[in-house]
């Protein structure tokens, strides 16, 4: 069955008074998530937070679900400790109503439509950007509550960390980078394995509850490389991040979960012309978990590609522009038997548009998409 759907157009108008406009400003924060185009936070009308790496070293969180709590507008329900389910609420919306871009790359299960976020190392992590609020004229449906766009480490020189604490949690990480201005690389590679406690308690009853500690471990890589030649500059990047976590099922024996999340990305960006800027992107995601215990293992790829376009018109106003493509693979499969319970693909192709105004005191946006 082919389904056709317009999506969500949004229309909005703010004005802003000019009282402090002679006092000394900050240099605005760039992001490119809110209209998928870089533009100050203070240029766009969407509720944008940026969260830099000094914010993040400067938090004192543990993990990125502790740092994502802090965030106004943001709840978080998380299962027991250190890789227990964990969801993200944005605005209310539900988890799977949050687009989750990693580096670019859609990485939510095409099986839940949610993304594991217990299984995302913060110390991989450079920088987030959350947008609250529907951004479904830009993105698609995904992102009927909001984005988070997580950007991985990008490291200029040598790297090295290590941390112990409370439940057994040891972590450490190493990595090197050289940044020019004609390009550069970055690698980091990173582990954490925490001795946890029990992810359940006696009053789960005697077919779940098992007194024993539920631990946590993943090994993870991230990998950037960049050149610019000319006017544009060719992109690519590298997530990676395996783990096992123990559950209690009521079995003496340890009942556990292998986990694989991972997402790939290259990009083309720059300027065409001085009022023409495009970015061309492709990528693929992939969320394995296997449960032994259960039999079961559930199996999410999407492939994608986009193409966006940022035309200036004139000082005032800019035209986005652009495309997208994706194909989704879920499957569940039996392990004991070796058979899928089930097997499906979709294919989804989208126009979207926007037109910003900032003329003076007066902003606007009106933007649209068809699926």
């Amino acid at each position: 069955m082919i389904r056709f759907s317009v999506l969500f157009v949004a229309v909005s108008t703010v004005l802003t008074a000019n009282a402090h406009a002679d006092e000394p400003q900050l240099q605005p924060t760039v992001q490119v998530t809110a209209s998928r185009v870089a533009e100050t936070v203070d240029q766009t009308l969407a509720d944008v937070s940026v969260i830099t790496r000094e914010d993040i070293d400067a938090s004192g969180a543990q993990d990125l679900i502790a740092l994502l709590s802090l965030q106004a507008g943001v709840d978080v329900s998380r299962t027991g400790g250190a890789g227990q389910q964990t969801s993200v609420f944005v605005r209310g919306t539900n988890p799977n109503h949050v687009l989750v871009l990693i580096d670019g790359v859609r990485i939510a299960s095409t099986n839940t439509g949610g993304f594991a976020w217990e299984n995302l190392p913060l110390d991989t992590v450079e920088r987030i950007e959350l947008v609250r609020g529907p951004r479904a004229s830009y993105w698609g449906s995904d992102a009927i509550g909001g984005v988070i766009q997580v950007f991985t480490r990008k490291l200029d020189g040598a790297h090295l960390a290590a941390s112990y604490g409370s439940y057994r949690s040891a972590a450490g990480s190493a990595g090197y980078g050289a940044q020019s201005e004609s390009g550069g690389f970055s690698l980091q590679v990173g582990a954490r394995h925490v001795g946890g406690f029990s992810a359940t308690n006696p009053a789960a009853g005697p077919y779940v509850y098992n007194p024993d500690n539920n631990g946590y471990q993943n090994h993870n890589i991230v990998a950037q490389a960049a050149y610019r030649f000319g006017t544009q500059t060719l992109s690519a990047s590298l997530f990676r991040n395996a783990g096992t976590v123990s559950f209690d099922n009521g079995d003496p024996r340890v009942g556990s979960s292998r986990t694989l999340d991972q997402a790939i990305g290259a990009n083309l960006e720059g300027p065409l012309t001085q009022d023409w800027q495009q970015h061309l992107s492709v990528g693929t995601a992939r969320e394995d978990i296997r449960t032994p215990a259960f039999g079961t293992g559930y199996h999410s790829t999407r492939k994608q590609a986009a193409w966006t376009n940022d035309f200036t018109l004139s000082s005032t106003q800019h035209l986005t522009a652009g495309v997208d493509y994706l194909h989704d693979y879920g499957i569940s499969e039996d392990t004991f038997g070796g058979t899928p319970v089930y097997s499906a693909t979709r294919n989804n192709s989208g126009i979207f548009s926007g037109w910003r105004i900032a003329d003076g005191a007066f902003d606007s946006e009106l933007s649209g998409r068809y699926d």
